[in-house]
């Protein structure tokens, strides 16, 4: 859709769902540097607005779920924390979105965390959950946020509880954790866990991880041969690196970073001559604003991808 401003408005006349409002946006983000690569080639927001059509279970996710036991289980992670980034480009479905959770739950959040609240009390989101899956990180608003999520979504939720010390004590309660996970995605899927298959999706998982840590290092190359608009490519990580489509994204990501240092290219029309490096929120939703510390500053911006691993 070439008129993004049309498609909120659809949204908010409830015309498509948020679902197909975020697949838009993921659209006009990647054509903004590749024309030719659209994101239905990779399809994982096809993926999770087709689930249900196509038979497969959604599992909605925060936190670093093991994605891999999902997969290998023939159900679709959906990982809330990716809506807000690609809703935030819109600052009118966002603030709606924000005034939702403000109005009707807990005004004391964090802005990403409401607005991914706001989703799921707008009723509009365009997929239903058969479970919710939560792994606890050091966020006091993102802990609050997952409660308030499952009593949101009405389905059979599971909460890891990840030990702050690290020995073998530690890892054997982990373990445990994961055995009765694993009896909990049988008893969501109705059919025992495909060792084999899960075997499959781990090794893709880490075959996508490596690729991405290739892609980190080519960016040290001056001028930098990533353009920020790249990294919308990676923020899927959490939720797609156990398929062959991440895999073929980052490697065509590789490809492009090779053929550009090769070619001595970069992304800023002045030549590279600062670099900015978000650590914790990323500019993946801000397309336009990236773009404009290229064209005004010569400025890229660097971030490897958000990947638990």
């Amino acid at each position: 859709m070439d008129n993004m401003s049309y498609a909120a408005d659809l949204v908010r006349d409830r015309e498509i769902t948020y679902i197909d409002y975020v697949s838009e946006v993921s659209a006009a983000a990647f054509d903004t540097f590749d024309g030719v690569f659209r994101p239905w080639d990779m399809g994982y927001w096809k993926m999770v607005r087709n689930a249900r059509e196509n038979g497969k279970k959604v599992i909605f996710i925060s936190g670093p779920a093991p994605v891999e036991i999902i997969y290998a289980m023939d159900c679709i992670p959906l990982y809330l924390d990716l809506l807000p980034s690609r809703l935030s480009e819109n600052t009118v479905l966002t603030s709606r979105l924000i005034g939702e959770t403000e109005k009707r739950l807990n005004p004391t959040l964090c802005r990403l965390n409401m607005a991914e609240l706001g989703v799921l009390l707008s009723g509009n989101m365009g997929v239903s959950p058969d479970a919710y899956v939560a792994v606890p990180i050091p966020c006091d608003s993102a802990r609050t946020t997952y409660s308030s999520i499952e009593n949101l979504v009405e389905a059979p939720s599971f909460h890891f509880d990840i030990p702050l010390r690290h020995d073998e004590r530690s890892l054997r309660y982990v373990e445990m954790q994961f055995t009765s996970f694993i009896s909990f995605m049988e008893k969501v899927a109705g059919k025992e866990l495909n060792w084999e298959k899960l075997e499959y999706h781990m090794e893709l998982s880490d075959r996508a991880g490596r690729l991405l840590e290739k892609c980190a290092q080519l960016r040290r190359h001056k001028p930098c041969p990533m353009s920020s608009h790249m990294t919308v490519w990676n923020e899927l990580m959490n939720a797609f690196s156990p398929t062959e489509d991440m895999s073929n994204l980052i490697n065509r990501e590789l490809d492009i970073c090779n053929a550009r240092i090769a070619s001595g290219e970069g992304p800023c029309p002045g030549g590279e001559k600062h670099r900015v490096l978000l650590l914790h929120n990323m500019l993946w939703q801000g397309i336009d604003l990236t773009d404009w510390l290229e064209s005004e500053y010569n400025a890229v911006t660097v971030m490897d991808g958000y990947c638990f691993r």
